[in-house]
């Protein structure tokens, strides 16, 4: 679909987001996806860095996920965690992690 991507593994995903928008069930259905979404991470007014998320996924019942696809080496990344912890402190959003 045009997107370039940072590893097969994400490319992959995104074909599954693809198929999922034609899924039966309300809950799993896939509305639209949007990849390599910028997030800042500012703390008290000064910019500490930013985050790229792999994909915002907006489902049909109503739900978006922000999706990151790790191996499980760079999921236990000490500044991927930070990030994370980061994501929620700041914005309210717990990544969700596909492996």
């Amino acid at each position: 679909n045009g997107h370039f991507f940072d590893s097969q593994k994400e490319a992959q995903h995104a074909a599954l987001l693809d198929m999922l928008k034609c899924a039966a069930d309300p809950h799993e259905r896939v509305t639209s996806w949007t990849p390599h979404v910028k997030y800042y991470l500012d703390v008290n007014g000064e910019h500490i860095c930013d985050y790229v998320a792999d994909f915002v996924v907006s489902f049909s019942d109503g739900r978006t996920e922000i999706q990151d696809v790790k191996s499980v080496v760079t999921e236990k990344l000490p500044v991927f965690k930070l990030k994370k912890k980061l994501m929620h402190a700041i914005w309210g959003i717990d990544v969700v992690v596909i492996k």
